[in-house]
């Protein structure tokens, strides 16, 4: 089957998926991620995950950025977009796994309300 239209472009987003707390990373992906990176699978677990609650269950370490406070090891904060995006982890290639992100659609109401094509919104807080 084939898949239907998207409703967002990621090109025009500054990554918010990226900033989520929580991307967790199987032990596939650390491998692909370390080929990729040309590094051994200790320095790739290291330098890109951390230890979350759950034993055994590794997420992406994050490090400070300007938009949304902290982004994943793998955002380059300039472009904006993944430096290791054809080795990425599963989660990162399955998001949103849906035709459409609530996150374009709100940046992209606030972008043409403001009048800034190139506006980028914090994170929001959904209590």
């Amino acid at each position: 089957m084939k898949p239907g239209p998207l409703f967002y472009n990621c090109e025009n987003c500054p990554s918010y998926c990226c900033s989520y707390s929580e991307i967790e990373v199987t032990p596939a992906d650390i491998e692909r991620l370390a080929r990729g990176l040309g590094w051994d699978l200790d320095t790739a677990t290291r330098r890109l995950t951390m230890e979350q609650d759950a034993p055994g269950l590794r997420i992406m370490r994050h490090f400070r950025d300007p938009i949304f406070g902290t982004v994943c090891r793998l955002l380059d904060s300039e472009t904006r977009r993944c430096v290791a995006y054809d080795v990425r982890p599963d989660a990162c290639r399955k998001h949103p796994g849906t035709p459409s992100c609530h996150y374009y659609q709100f940046l992209m109401v606030e972008r043409r309300i403001q009048g800034k094509p190139k506006l980028a919104v914090r994170a929001f807080n959904v209590v």
